[in-house]
């Protein structure tokens, strides 16, 4: 469907009128054709998208990818039919990586921003279903946007609202210690303690709005809510700390770019039902000054000021881990502002501290990028980041096509006017991940969405293993770093498995390799657009590696 001119919209008087038409088509028609516009010029893209059509409408073929090499030929895929064929399924949720056989045999979990409700699929009893979050409302149709991007008719749907994407929706899903599904929803009674009138001392601080947390028992089937603050709901990861913390990105307002984090103590909640009690927040802060503690601090925008401490920008938080070892929050930045923040882009570092928000800090690198003490090593585009057991941040580039690790313990610079991103290049160091690239040209044109550390061995390579999405190779690529080579696990159908998030956990510790895996979601956003066409699911698949390629 994306690489030819759709009959139902013709006839057309050449490729390029046609493309203004096809990009214009359905509910995000209008955001794409803006898009095309604001990164290429209208007409330049057009014809680059015409030129490309061109030549596969006259026989043009990619290369084909390397036949499965060594391990590669150990990997068995197994495949589910998720959702519907109209459900956008952005997030995967199978399993707990401090506790990977938490969920054990349980059920895969996918929130459907599309439809806003929570998609299963049980891979024992081969059965699949949909659940309601909590105070789930239907949403007022979408409206098209501005002229001259008014969106028009799909080919597909016609004028059918086929995303409604309703309030009190689900997002963020993430399984606990106990096989619980925690997501972020509509709170049954919204906090009252997150904004500027309340006593709360992280509202003294930095007054936010109120959000919701959900957690789903599957053993009751029953949901609970808790009242958050100032979340995103987007990205979050668990604490190996004892009360179970949760940490969650931020975006504030009215510094949405500025970042930071909040976190909510899953335990003391349980043992109080106080949510206020259970959680905190702070925003992004850097110890500019460098006297080891935050102050008074300047805001984005503002000339830095001699003494002062200094808000962060350009973060907009995406992915996420924690750092089992030390008990930080990682986060990338940059990835939503587009090419402005995107490039380099950066990882940012929160700590709560003893006495939060008072102890609060943020610490903020970037990868080597067009610097004179690092040449010809540049790394951009920081889309996903997550922790080792041993505290090394690995953190995939999706932009330069690298795998990147970061070990804060080399860095000599920590803190002060200087710790504002390439001042600690010592800390870096860059893997290019083979795949494929544009043609005549040795760029990468792979694209890799977030990254995750395997460190209980769920995928049978080893403990520690780091995995990133093959997001625009159809597969899932891990990193042996004792070796320092690469393992690519392509799914060959349907064409394309366009995956944004993974999880792996062991269902059982004494079956060997069948008993553990990595589970991933087909995370396409139009599912109409992968092999099959209309009608066709998103999907859920399990990888596992045999000891060797006939084991049974």
């Amino acid at each position: 469907i994306t690489r030819e001119v759709n009959p139902k919209l013709g006839p057309f008087a050449s490729s390029t009128e046609a493309w203004a038409r096809m990009l214009k088509s359905g509910q995000t028609g209008g955001e794409m054709m803006a898009d095309v516009d604001t990164r290429f010029g209208h007409e330049r893209g057009l014809a680059l998208f015409a030129d490309w059509s061109d030549r596969i409408a006259a026989g043009e073929t990619p290369a084909p990818p390397p036949r499965p090499q060594g391990l590669e030929r150990n990997v068995v895929l197994s495949m589910w039919d998720f959702a519907s064929d109209r459900a956008f399924v952005h997030d995967v949720a199978a399993g707990n990586s401090l506790h990977p056989t938490a969920n054990a045999y349980g059920r895969i979990y996918g929130a459907d921003t599309a439809s806003g409700l929570i998609e299963w699929v049980d891979p024992v009893a081969f059965t699949k279903g949909t659940m309601k979050p909590l105070n789930f409302d239907a949403a007022p149709a979408p409206q098209p946007g501005p002229a001259p991007y008014n969106e028009m008719p799909s080919p597909h749907w016609g004028d059918e609202i086929v995303w409604p994407a309703p309030a009190g929706g689900v997002g963020g899903p993430i399984i606990d210690a106990k096989g619980r599904l925690w997501y972020s929803g509509r709170a049954s009674t919204p906090p009252t303690w997150c904004g500027k009138d309340s006593a709360n001392p992280f509202a003294k601080n930095f007054p936010v709005n109120p959000t919701g947390l959900v957690v789903f028992d599957p053993k009751t089937g029953q949901q609970t809510s808790a009242g958050m603050c100032g979340t995103s709901g987007s990205h979050r990861a668990w604490a190996n700390d004892k009360d179970e913390t949760l940490y969650t990105t931020m975006q504030p307002p009215p510094y949405p770019d500025s970042g930071g984090f909040a976190w909510f103590k899953t335990r003391v909640w349980e043992d109080t039902h106080d949510a206020e009690k259970a959680m905190g927040w702070c925003p992004g802060i850097i110890d500019y000054n460098g006297d080891g503690k935050i102050g008074a601090y300047t805001l984005p925008g503002e000339p830095v000021e001699r003494g002062l401490d200094r808000m962060l920008s350009g973060v907009l938080p995406y992915g996420a881990g924690s750092n089992p070892v030390d008990g930080s929050f990682w986060v990338v930045g940059g990835v939503n502002g587009g090419p402005k923040t995107g490039i380099p882009g950066k990882i940012v570092r929160y700590t709560m501290g003893a006495n939060p928000p008072a102890t609060c800090m943020a610490e903020v690198y970037e990868p080597p990028f067009n610097n004179p003490k690092a040449p010809g090593v540049e790394g951009y585009g920081t889309q996903g980041v997550e922790v080792d057991s041993k505290g090394m941040v690995w953190v995939s580039l999706g932009s330069s096509a690298h795998l990147a690790s970061f070990d804060r313990r080399k860095c000599k610079v920590l803190r002060g006017p200087t710790a504002t991103g390439q001042h600690c290049l010592e800390g870096w160091t860059l893997y290019p991940v083979p795949g494929p690239t544009f043609k005549g040209t040795n760029v990468r044109s792979d694209y890799f969405y977030l990254s995750w550390v395997d460190r209980e061995g769920t995928l049978g390579l080893g403990k520690d293993v780091p995995v990133i999405d093959g997001t625009g190779s159809d597969s899932l690529i891990a990193f042996l770093p004792d070796q320092q080579t690469f393992v690519t696990m392509r799914v060959p159908y349907p064409m394309d498995f366009y995956t944004r998030s993974m999880g792996g956990r062991i269902d059982d510790p004494d079956a060997g390799w069948k008993g553990r895996g990595i589970w991933a979601g087909n995370n396409e956003r139009v599912v109409w657009h992968i092999e099959g066409g209309k009608g066709t699911t998103s999907q859920v698949v399990h990888f596992q590696v045999r000891p060797d390629p006939l084991a049974k």
